[in-house]
C-alpha cells in the first residue's frame, strides 16, 4: 500500500490545509505524478475515506502507528514537564517575592529602630547619668561629664559676674584693697567652681538643691539627699549635635542649662554649663 504521507512528505496526523500545501507545492513544481496527487485528494481530503486509508496503513505499516504513539508520548512528557517546571518557576518566584516582602519589612523596622534609637539616645544618657547620680557612683557620671570643659565655662561665667560686681561698687573704684578683692574674688570662683562642677554638686542641682549650701551643710545634706527624687528637668534638641538639659532653680522662675553634644552616633558628653543668676548661688 502506497505510503501517501510519505511521498507529500507530510505527517499521517497532518491537517488538510497542510495536505492541500503540500498537494499544490507538487503540482506547481511538478515532484509528483497527477495520479499520486488524484489519489491524495481523494484518499486525504475527505474525512471518512482518510480514516479508512489510515487504517489499512497502521495495519499493513504498524511501525508507522508505533513511531506516532512515540511521538505523542513524548510530546506529552514534554508538555508535562514543562508544566511542572513552570508550576515550579511560579512556585519559586512566589517564594522568593515573599522572602523579598519580609526581608525589606524587616529592614524597614530595623531602620524606623535605629532611627529612633540615634533620636532617643540623649534620653538615654540622661537616665544613666541620674541614674549613676542617685546611687553615688561618680565614676559611671564621668563617662557622660566633660568636668574640665564645665569647670571652663563656669569659671568664665563667674569671673564676668564678680567683676561686674566689682565694677558697679563705688567703693571699689578708689579703693586701695581692690586688688587684693580680685584675688579673692578669683579664690572664690575657683572655690564655686570646684563645688558646682563635682558629682555631689551636680547631685544637689538635679535634686533642687543649691550646691553651695549642700557643701555648707554636708550632715544635712547626706541625711536627705538619698530621699530626694531626681527633679523633671525640660528638655530640647537645639540642633542636631546639641541637646539642652534645662533644671529649674529653687524660685521656679529661672533654669540652670546643662548642653549636651553629640559624640559619634548614639554617644552624647556634658560640655557646658550656664547660670542665669549666680546670685542665687
Amino acid at each position: 500500500m502506497i505510503n501517501i504521507y510519505e511521498l507529500l512528505g507530510v505527517c499521517s496526523t497532518a491537517t488538510e490545509q497542510d495536505i492541500q500545501r503540500a498537494i499544490s507545492r507538487h503540482e506547481l513544481h511538478k515532484t509528483l505524478s497527477p495520479e499520486i496527487l488524484n489519489k491524495a485528494r481523494q484518499w486525504l481530503l475527505i474525512s471518512d475515506t482518510r480514516k479508512q486509508y489510515n487504517a489499512k496503513l497502521y495495519a499493513e505499516h504498524p511501525e508507522i502507528l508505533e513511531a506516532l504513539i512515540a511521538q505523542q508520548s513524548s510530546a506529552s512528557s514534554a508538555t508535562a514537564h514543562n508544566q511542572s517546571d513552570s508550576i515550579y518557576i511560579e512556585k519559586s518566584i512566589v517564594a522568593l517575592k515573599s522572602k523579598a516582602k519580609i526581608i525589606s519589612a524587616v529592614l524597614i523596622g530595623l531602620i524606623i529602630a535605629f532611627t529612633g534609637y540615634i533620636y532617643y539616645s540623649p534620653y538615654l544618657v540622661l537616665n544613666k547619668i541620674h541614674s549613676a547620680i542617685k546611687s553615688n557612683q561618680p565614676e559611671k557620671i564621668s563617662e557622660h561629664i566633660d568636668y574640665p570643659a564645665l569647670q571652663t565655662s563656669l569659671k568664665a561665667q563667674l569671673k564676668i559676674f564678680f567683676q561686674k560686681k566689682l565694677d558697679e561698687d563705688p567703693s571699689m573704684k578708689s579703693n586701695p584693697f581692690s586688688g587684693f578683692a580680685q584675688m579673692l574674688g578669683n579664690q572664690m570662683i575657683n572655690e564655686l567652681t570646684e563645688t558646682i562642677v563635682s558629682p555631689q554638686g551636680l547631685k544637689a542641682i538635679v535634686t533642687g538643691e543649691n550646691p553651695v549650701e549642700s557643701k555648707r551643710n554636708p550632715a544635712t545634706e547626706n541625711t536627705e539627699s538619698n530621699e530626694k527624687e531626681v527633679i523633671e528637668p525640660n528638655l530640647q534638641y537645639e540642633d542636631y549635635n546639641t541637646f539642652i538639659i534645662s533644671y529649674p532653680l529653687k524660685n521656679g522662675t529661672k533654669e540652670m542649662k546643662f548642653i549636651m553634644k553629640r559624640d559619634g552616633l548614639t554617644k552624647w558628653v556634658v560640655r557646658d554649663i550656664s547660670f542665669p543668676d549666680l546670685s542665687e548661688l
